[in-house]
């Protein structure tokens, strides 16, 4: 049964299977404050609901065979930082390189998203979501053959640069349900300084986790009063 809404680790996103869902026959979910409910059947029947309990299968429709393969859940009702990073780009003068860019995104298809990014992990916790596999490498690359390693480094042209990655971005995310709202951040670093990044970056990503806690805690503690 899924009973989250008192979790502060609630996760972002969460696919449920149809025998992990309340209920006997007919079945329910709960879909906590700050999310949208989702169904999804076999046949792509999408199904959206309000915060709250919700009958996503009446004994009727279970009854009628329109159980097979149904998926339920929840998906943000709001925009959601999203990172995603590259390896091994060779810059203009033939410096290896990495990336890093931080966006700001909101679900446009429901469905898709679900059926791309929640259903295949059961769930997306909350925090900066990784979404690397939609960032095409050789796109990315092809930007930064342009330019200097040391330009790209220190982020001298990162008002153009934005421009031309959110355009690489844009259909990448579309595939997976997402509209780009904003490209908040771009960084590039040289290659052989990787574990230093990823160390801060680890670092980063833990902070960004407590601060989704430190949300959730004083949304429940308002509730509570």
């Amino acid at each position: 049964m899924n009973n989250l809404t008192n979790s502060p680790n609630l996760p972002l996103a969460r696919a449920f299977t149809l025998k992990q869902l309340a209920g006997w026959l007919g079945k329910s979910l709960e879909v906590p404050p700050g999310r949208q409910g989702i169904s999804l059947n076999a046949s792509g029947r999408v199904r959206l609901f309000p915060p709250g309990r919700q009958s996503v299968l009446s004994a009727f429709e279970r009854l009628g065979g329109h159980g097979a393969g149904l998926r339920a859940g929840y998906i943000p009702a709001q925009g959601f930082q999203a990172g995603l990073k590259t390896s091994n780009l060779l810059s203009g003068d033939n410096e290896l390189l990495d990336a890093s860019l931080l966006c700001l995104v909101e679900i446009t298809d429901p469905a898709r998203f679900f059926a791309e990014l929640v259903i295949p992990q059961g769930q997306v916790h909350a925090g900066l979501i990784d979404l690397s596999g939609a960032l095409s490498a050789e796109a990315v690359g092809a930007l930064a053959s342009r330019y200097a390693a040391s330009d790209l480094v220190r982020g001298l042209p990162t008002s153009r640069l934005a421009a031309e990655l959110s355009t690489v971005l844009e259909p990448a995310l579309a595939a997976l349900g997402l509209r780009l709202l904003a490209l908040q951040w771009i960084a590039f670093w040289r290659a052989d300084q990787r574990v230093e990044i990823a160390a801060k970056a680890q670092a980063l990503e833990e902070r960004l986790k407590e601060l989704e806690l430190d949300k959730e805690m004083a949304e429940l503690e308002r509730k509570a009063r």
